[in-house]
């Protein structure tokens, strides 16, 4: 199973940098999805039905700027707090199979740095994706090696990167960085067109510390993971309402952001390196300088590829001197599905052929309203 993960995201990884250059437009449609959690194996309480929005929070992110020409890799963690269905908002978010454990979400994304203009630097994100996990016990934002159930970094980054697989309950790859989408309810507005993987990662946000503007697609690669196909209730973690296919269904995410005005780093555990320089690899990313294993950082060298949060000051406000830093996040994450235009039909089948990343169902007027 890790195998055939690491090979299919890393072949999502590489359909996404090659559809990068063209233009491919859709339609991203929020849905309502059934969700196996807050329940149990065997069955005590049945999946959760007609889920509209997935509410996350109690997050932070690490980024590493880690080349002098804009390569950006962030990592981090969000808790899933609520769901919202069509008829109530489920709080205490649990299991599957486990009712006394939250449920978190892991990601590692890459990127370069499209837009450098003074206090606002913009990147697009061009690989990586998330997983969903049973939280661990003692679960603390800023430090990686609680984030994860049975994964703690001490055995090292690739026996890491391995137990990071196997309690997989759910994951997805970003998508193509070129889709233009409009979102067709809830808070995100009809005739609202945005990039699918455009974020401000800079702690000035037009002078703002507070960014607003990270907005993200993931396609579903692995559901059920091994978690669900062990203990899951319904055999798949989340699936679209009325989706035909099995994958993949898409999961759109709106991330707010608060850098910290004071330096965040990881170097005094070795544990939480770990976990952070693994789940890039996880995920099909590359290593940043140095060893193979170091997927986020090379820990230790004061060059680009290290993780060295430095500040200096701009009109009062905070700013990272070297483009590394940390904050806080929560967002809402959306269930649903990106309708290709006509005209985009044809890149986009080049993209399911690479991967296996899209699949393209047309959709019968009346229902795309």
């Amino acid at each position: 199973m890790f195998q055939k993960f690491k090979k299919f995201v890393a072949a999502a990884t590489v359909a996404v940098a090659s559809l990068a250059t063209g233009t491919v437009q859709a339609t991203f449609f929020t849905g309502t999805a059934t969700m196996d959690v807050n329940s149990l194996s065997p069955t005590q309480s049945a999946p959760i039905r007609g889920v509209t929005q997935i509410t996350e929070g109690n997050g932070q992110v690490f980024v590493n700027t880690y080349t002098v020409g804009g390569m950006v890799r962030s990592v981090g963690v969000l808790q899933i707090n609520a769901l919202q269905t069509t008829t109530s908002s489920p709080n205490g978010v649990n299991g599957p199979g486990n009712t006394a454990s939250n449920l978190v979400v892991a990601f590692a994304l890459d990127g370069h740095v499209t837009s450098n203009l003074p206090g606002q630097t913009t990147v697009q994100f061009t690989g990586g994706g998330f997983g969903i996990f049973r939280e661990a016990s003692g679960y603390v934002p800023g430090t990686a090696s609680t984030w994860v159930n049975g994964v703690n970094g001490s055995a090292g980054v690739t026996a890491t990167e391995t137990a990071l697989a196997n309690n997989l309950i759910y994951a997805a790859a970003i998508a193509t960085p070129t889709d233009i989408m409009t979102g067709s309810g809830f808070d995100l507005g009809p005739g609202t067109a945005f990039s699918a993987s455009d974020v401000n990662t800079s702690t000035l946000n037009a002078g703002n510390v507070n960014q607003d503007q990270t907005r993200l697609l993931f396609n579903s690669s692995l559901d059920p993971g091994p978690v669900e196909t062990a203990l899951g209730t319904q055999n798949r973690f989340i699936s679209v309402d009325g989706s035909t296919a099995q994958l993949p269904d898409q999961i759109f995410g709106v991330i707010n952001q608060t850098a910290f005005t004071t330096p965040k780093d990881l170097n005094s555990s070795n544990d939480s390196q770990n976990v952070v320089n693994a789940l890039p690899l996880l995920f099909g990313l590359g290593s940043v300088g140095g060893a193979s294993t170091n997927g986020f950082a090379n820990f230790g060298s004061s060059g680009a590829d290290g993780y060295n949060v430095t500040y200096t000051t701009i009109g009062g406000r905070p700013f990272p001197l070297n483009g590394d830093f940390a904050g806080s996040l929560s967002g809402v994450a959306y269930p649903g599905n990106a309708v290709p235009e006509p005209s985009s039909m044809a890149l986009l089948a080049t993209g399911s052929l690479l991967a296996g990343l899209f699949a393209i169902r047309r959709r019968k007027n009346s229902k795309m309203a």
